[in-house]
């Protein structure tokens, strides 16, 4: 279980998942599955274009753990 704490000045902070944890989520997810799954959440399809593994990855990496 991930248990989330608030830190100094109110930054959420996480003690079990590493950087290179959740990288790794990413890069293995079905990418697929993972569009399906938001569909029903989603008014213009073609918006999901340029979702891919990679994609999330570079996004990933501007997320700045503390």
């Amino acid at each position: 279980m991930n248990h989330k704490k608030m830190g100094k000045n109110n930054k959420v902070t996480n003690n079990k998942v590493t950087k290179s944890q959740s990288f790794s989520s990413i890069f293995t997810a079905d990418i697929n599955q993972v569009k399906a799954d938001v569909l029903p959440f989603i008014r213009n399809p073609k918006d999901m274009g340029i979702w891919s593994n990679d994609y999330f990855l570079q996004l990933a990496q501007m997320i700045r753990f503390e």
